[in-house]
């Protein structure tokens, strides 16, 4: 079956976990592939194939849902199934969902929230990653410390990557006040070197001998950054154009400029090929 011949319900079905109500089969389908990892056992039920025989006239996938519920043959089945019969995804991306179908078994039901806001973070949507993650924080109970240290240092990294580096100060000393976590340090001093003025950093390392070697290991790390950038595209016509707006023409800028318009495109379409 492909999943055009599914029908529009006219009472949508509510998925707890995920805090959506979907009224198709392609909505359903869609769902499962981006936020499965969200799903408990309860969610095989002989309740959502009801719905999808009445409401959606699914009636082969329906039958199949409620043997796989009756028999008790669990999640990932039920899943699969349903990602088989609509033909959204490859098998590929099925075998995707399997595996975090069965590593999600393992975590709380709060692990798997803040894994939502994960994956908006590495989907690069900040600002919906950053709200999926302060409101798990008003929900987290206050005895998971070291989730909610995990959360506020995720909160952090967001921020640096929106370049509020003031902001992200503060979310990772609120992660480090919690877990004393090296990562999480060297992630706010990375932060402190952009906020504050080379003095008031010099001053700040000065009055804290004991983290000398870190502070060497994070300017090893931006020199082989910058290094790295300066051998790009992106770096090389930077230079030029700093050479341009320095020493040369207003026409030079120009094309200049222009070059390095297209070294980002370039890359762009790299990354999203």
């Amino acid at each position: 079956m492909f999943i055009s011949d599914s029908e529009t319900a006219e009472t949508g079905y509510y998925i707890s976990e995920m805090q959506v109500t979907v009224f198709s089969l392609e909505e359903l389908a869609y769902a499962l592939r981006q936020k499965s990892f969200l799903l408990g056992d309860d969610f095989a039920s002989q309740e959502l194939a009801e719905w999808l025989h009445t409401q959606c006239c699914c009636t082969d996938l329906a039958y199949r849902l409620s043997q796989i519920a009756q028999k008790k043959e669990g999640l990932i089945p039920y899943v699969e199934t349903i990602l088989r019969y609509t033909g959204y995804i490859s098998e590929k991306e099925i075998d995707r969902i399997r595996e975090s179908l069965s590593v999600g078994a393992q975590w709380t039901y709060m692990e798997k929230r803040k894994k939502e806001g994960d994956e908006l973070l590495k989907a690069k949507r900040y600002s919906q990653a950053l709200v999926c993650y302060k409101r798990l924080l008003e929900e987290l109970p206050e005895g998971e410390i070291r989730l909610r240290a995990a959360i506020w240092h995720n909160i952090g990294v967001v921020q640096a990557k929106m370049f509020l580096f003031d902001a992200a100060m503060e979310s990772f000393d609120a992660a480090y006040q919690l877990v004393a976590d090296e990562d999480t340090f060297t992630q706010w001093l990375s932060c402190a070197r952009i906020v504050l003025s080379s003095q008031e950093y010099l001053d700040y390392l000065g009055e804290n001998p004991e983290i000398y070697e870190q502070s060497l290991a994070l300017e090893e790390r931006i020199k082989k950054l910058t290094g790295a950038f300066q051998d790009s595209r992106q770096g090389e016509e930077l230079e030029k154009l700093s050479e341009w707006l320095t020493y040369g023409s207003e026409e030079g800028v120009y094309v200049a400029s222009g070059r390095l318009l297209k070294a980002l495109v370039w890359d762009y379409r790299e990354y999203y090929q």
